[in-house]
């Protein structure tokens, strides 16, 4: 197996109050270890993407997995996949699909499926596999059918050999290729970031414009959580510097990848959204709206480390929660900013455009 590593120092996020510089200057450094795909015999493949090999989750064969900051994590995923893979073998109660033994076959799917991590890590490992194992089998959950995104963003792939499993399936699989994983949802590397950006832009029929010229602020009005609680007050504020509000969700995947690719700046709250900075062009800016946690151990700047690594203008605004509000995970709060820090926010980050882009 081939290993590549890289080490990152990133800078601390731009017109950041001192009383926040400690949340990033504690996760400012990493080692991103890239590797290359391995062969494995005789594995078993849960329907949320666990892999047991050997009677153990194999490492690198998806985030979060490895049981060295939680255990539970991993313990809790290799009991459930065991037992499936038990009562597969020998009970009735569960669906299990076995695949020809003649194929090699991989999967890039995890417990972990989102918006997010389907941009950032499983499609890095569609074309990684695409690369290494071309002739290899994709096993494909048939419930990704009724995904947009998924369906939308696979067309651009060109051959891509499918293997379509009922839902609620679990496989066998004698010649199995692990594509291997990031260790934790956070980490990046620069190298694959910007190939996924360079393979989206060359694939969409986008505008053609010399320099992206929109600003946006994405609306989650129509969200159940996750919302600007008071976004009707910043209107005015948009206006006045010609930064127009989309609903991401009227939009196609496509649409979306257009946008950004000629958009200079995006202002969002923290959430899956936000991963479409993904397809940003270099010296476009983010400005990220995160609540202020009360257990600031719980803070995650995934979109932090994108930014830098795309060399995009990270800004981040630290809001107040939604008083009458209480959810389980923090992040899913509606949020209240503070109009005078946005302005001060917005002033700065479009003066740094102004003299980086449009000059």
């Amino acid at each position: 197996m081939k290993v590549k590593k890289t080490h990152y120092q990133l800078n601390i996020p731009l017109g950041i109050d001192k009383e926040f510089e400690y949340l990033f200057s504690s996760k400012d450094s990493y080692t991103y270890t890239e590797r290359s795909s391995i062969k494995l015999t005789k594995c078993f493949v849960s329907n949320t993407g666990v892999i047991i090999h050997k009677g153990f989750i194999p490492r690198y064969s998806a985030e979060n997995l490895i049981g060295l900051k939680d255990e539970t994590f991993y313990l809790r995923h290799w009991f459930k996949a065991t037992e499936q893979k038990m009562v597969c073998n020998y009970g009735n109660s569960l669906n299990a699909f076995r695949l020809e033994d003649k194929k090699e076959y991989f999967s890039i799917h995890t417990p972990w499926f989102g918006y997010f991590t389907w941009i950032t890590s499983y499609l890095p490992r569609l074309k990684q596999a695409l690369v290494e194992h071309p002739n290899a089998y994709l096993i494909y959950p048939m419930e990704w059918d009724e995904i947009p995104y998924v369906v939308d963003s696979l067309k651009l792939f060109d051959g891509i050999n499918i293997q379509k499993i009922p839902k609620d399936h679990h496989v066998f699989v004698k010649n199995y290729i692990l594509i291997p994983c990031r260790p934790w949802t956070s980490f990046f590397d620069s190298g694959i970031l910007n190939n996924i950006r360079k393979f989206f832009h060359g694939k969409i029929d986008l505008i053609n414009v010399e320099r992206p010229k929109e600003m946006v602020f994405l609306s989650r009005q129509l969200c159940k959580r996750r919302k600007l609680i008071n976004e009707e007050d910043i209107y005015p504020l948009l206006q006045r510097f010609n930064i127009k509000t989309v609903i991401m969700e009227e939009l196609s995947f496509i649409e979306q990848v257009n946008l950004m690719y000629t958009s200079s700046l995006v202002i969002s709250i923290h959430g899956a959204g936000l991963t479409n900075i993904n397809f940003l062009n270099s010296g476009s800016t983010v400005i990220e709206l995160t609540p202020k946690l009360n257990d600031f151990n719980k803070f995650r700047f995934p979109y932090w480390r994108m930014s830098e690594l795309l060399k995009l203008n990270y800004y981040c605004i630290f809001c107040d929660k939604e008083a009458d509000e209480v959810y389980e995970d923090e992040y899913d709060s509606n949020l209240l900013i503070d109009l005078k820090k946005m302005e001060e926010v917005l002033e700065m980050a479009i003066l740094n455009l102004k003299v980086n882009i449009f000059r």
